[in-house]
């Protein structure tokens, strides 16, 4: 407002407004939280084993709330269900792990995975989504192409830094490695969906371990993931004495 109106303002005696006053803030809170609302029933929904909603109008029914509503936030079904992927990813960040160094990575990615073996319905949005995202066309191909680039070029790093660290073998290649254990992660998860008779999870811990350096000793077994990782650096303190308390 410039300083004329201002002066009018005060001559007439307008009343003034109260911070957080504005009926476009309060309308922008209650949108907020309305679609907020929308995101968090819609992947509680996902997290069931139920069979997955057939349309845009079918979820709307199941929430209880109007179509036309779910478009006005989120744009497209396809949008929406983007948003609910994303959202699970996120808070498959906050898993705790031991610390943040690559192989702390790894084991969250693991973990993440076990995780996604308690909500059926998550990965089968997962996959489902995917076959549409062939379509070079459609909304879920540049999701999927982002997410695996991401998801490679963490886990890349990961493998590299624990390479470097000397608690994956020197011979491991980070970039094929990472995508190796992406396909494998898939896989797994997509024959446990099937009805197979197989540990998902344990089948990517397994290959994890199997990453890490040796001494012409047998196989690693998942357990010993971490204490490799405690036993290099208790060799690195023991080396740089003065970076101990790093």
């Amino acid at each position: 407002m410039k300083e004329g109106s201002m002066k009018t303002a005060k001559a007439t005696g307008a009343p003034h407004r109260q911070p957080g006053a504005d009926p476009a803030a309060r309308r922008y809170g209650k949108g907020a939280a309305m679609r907020e609302k929308i995101l968090a029933q819609t992947l509680q929904r996902y997290c069931t084993d139920a069979a997955a909603p057939a349309s845009l109008r079918a979820l709307a029914r199941e929430l209880g709330v109007d179509a036309a509503h779910v478009l006005y936030y989120f744009g497209t079904f396809e949008h929406l269900l983007e948003c609910v992927l994303n959202r699970w990813d996120e808070e498959a960040a906050d898993i705790e792990v031991d610390g943040h160094s690559g192989l702390d990575v790894l084991n969250r990615y693991v973990a993440s995975v076990r995780r996604n073996l308690t909500a059926p319905g998550i990965v089968r949005l997962y996959f489902q989504f995917a076959a549409d995202a062939l379509e070079p066309g459609h909304p879920a191909h540049a999701y999927y192409t982002a997410r695996f680039e991401g998801v490679r070029a963490e886990l890349s790093d990961a493998l590299r830094r624990s390479r470097e660290a000397g608690i994956i073998g020197a011979h491991v290649d980070p970039d094929y490695a990472a995508q190796s254990l992406i396909a494998l992660s898939d896989g797994v998860q997509l024959q446990a969906l099937l009805g197979g008779a197989i540990d998902a999870a344990g089948h990517l811990e397994r290959a994890v371990g199997q990453l890490l350096a040796r001494s012409g000793k047998d196989p690693v077994t998942p357990g010993e993931i971490l204490r490799a990782e405690d036993r290099a650096a208790g060799t690195a303190a023991a080396s740089h004495p003065s970076d101990a308390n790093f």
